[in-house]
């Protein structure tokens, strides 16, 4: 979530913002928690996600279009639509991340995408 959350907020900044108040802002908040604190290679990963997908924003949101084009009924699911619609820019961050870390992400930021439904994984894997 914190990194979803992260790329929501830099997703409304545009592509050609400066990513480091929006990183930073997102990794704070776990600091302030013993517990909860990232260790150095969580945060170097978290980096690496949010500012690899906000990067390639404009390169994604072209894909997720064509990608509603096939599959109308899950439009705002892809995150399509209205950028000012919570439910669509939540997805457009999913989707953004889940693309990324099929994609473009180093081996060592590359995880499995556990975060998304079924249906739209594999609407995403064939892009």
């Amino acid at each position: 979530p914190m990194a979803i959350n992260a790329i929501v907020k830099g997703l409304n900044l545009g592509p050609d913002a400066d990513l480091e108040p929006v990183i930073t802002t997102a990794l704070s908040k776990r600091a302030f928690d013993e517990d909860q604190a990232l260790l150095d290679e969580e945060e170097r990963i978290m980096r690496d996600w949010i500012s690899g997908t906000l990067v390639r924003q404009g390169d994604y949101a072209p894909l997720l279009e064509k990608a509603a084009e096939g599959e109308p009924f899950l439009k705002d699911s892809l995150g399509v639509g209205k950028a000012d619609n919570p439910y669509v820019a939540l997805c457009r961050a999913e989707c953004m991340l889940a693309l990324y870390l099929m994609r473009d992400a180093t081996d060592n930021a590359r995880r499995p995408v556990a975060f998304i439904d079924a249906d739209r994984l594999e609407i995403l894997e064939s892009l």
